[in-house]
């Protein structure tokens, strides 16, 4: 058997429902929140300086941050040196960017140390250069994502 309800109580309810969805789309367009998604902030930065290059996409540094004094430049993957001559010549340029004495801003990313307890960043001269960039750019190393970052 069907419930029985009145013409009135279904009318009340219909109204009350529509009244009910119009309430929660008028609260949303009021938000006082921003339109646009909040920017994420800036990684945190370190100023060092290069003590010696390894590698392409590896270099040491002073002082010690993290507990280490290596950097793994994220985001690149240069040859190894035993890869003659490409490994020696990515190795000579970023020597090029950043000989021995330049300090550097290290930018790290969400995960800060590498399973090899080497930082894990961008290395960013004084002049504004990112050298991880430049590596790619001058074909030096090829685009590699470390995840998460």
């Amino acid at each position: 058997m069907r419930a029985f309800r009145s013409r009135r109580t279904e009318r009340s309810l219909r109204l009350t429902s529509r009244l009910l969805a119009i309430a929660l789309v008028s609260a949303g367009c009021g938000s006082d929140a921003p339109s646009q998604p909040t920017p994420p902030s800036p990684p945190p930065a370190s100023s060092v300086t290069v003590s010696s290059i390894t590698d392409g996409d590896t270099l040491r540094y002073s002082p010690a941050l993290e507990g280490t004094t290596t950097l793994r430049m994220l985001h690149i993957d240069a040859p190894e040196m035993a890869q003659a001559p490409w490994g020696e010549q990515s190795r000579a340029e970023l020597l090029r960017l950043a000989p021995g004495a330049t300090t550097l801003r290290i930018e790290t990313g969400q995960t800060r140390i590498d399973a090899f307890g080497r930082l894990l960043g961008h290395a960013v001269r004084a002049d504004g250069l990112d050298l991880n960039r430049e590596q790619l750019r001058l074909g030096q190393a090829v685009l590699f994502v470390i995840w998460p970052n």
